[in-house]
């Protein structure tokens, strides 16, 4: 008999993230490799240790009860609105953008 925690878990979502996850880090492994030399890079470790962070917060936000925080989507809202503006005052410009 399969338990509760089980029957909440979308396979073919939870899949195509893995794979996806997957072929995103070793694409930036590989990057690493030139023409006859390889490159130190730590980038795919990176990638690796956010996806597992990603991955873990996902599985906590899945199974937590989205209704309860109706009440704070105003707040949420408002708050990543003035982010976004103190971002776009007190930003600094990179290559350009």
């Amino acid at each position: 008999m399969k338990s509760k925690f089980w029957n909440r878990i979308d396979f073919i979502v939870l899949a195509c993230i893995l794979i996806l996850t997957t072929m995103g880090t070793l694409f930036i492994y590989s990057a690493r490799f030139t023409t006859g030399r390889i490159i130190n890079g730590t980038q795919y470790i990176k990638q690796m240790i956010w996806a597992g962070v990603g991955l873990v917060f996902m599985l906590v936000i899945s199974f937590s009860d989205y209704r309860k925080l109706k009440r704070y989507t105003l707040w949420f809202y408002l708050t990543l609105l003035l982010i976004l503006i103190i971002i776009r005052l007190f930003g600094k410009k990179v290559k350009g953008y």
